[in-house]
């Protein structure tokens, strides 16, 4: 595999985590606003 394939396929893979991460980041946050709203919080 050249060097330039790695580094995409690298890139690639790098963006893709990043989706799930900011993914993940969004259902914390709801499930938080949606506990604080049950509590009477917000």
């Amino acid at each position: 595999m050249n060097a330039l394939l790695k580094s995409g396929l690298a890139l690639a893979v790098k963006e893709f985590l990043d989706k799930i991460d900011s993914i993940k980041i969004k259902i914390h946050l709801s499930q938080l606003v949606y506990i604080l709203t049950l509590n009477g919080v917000i």
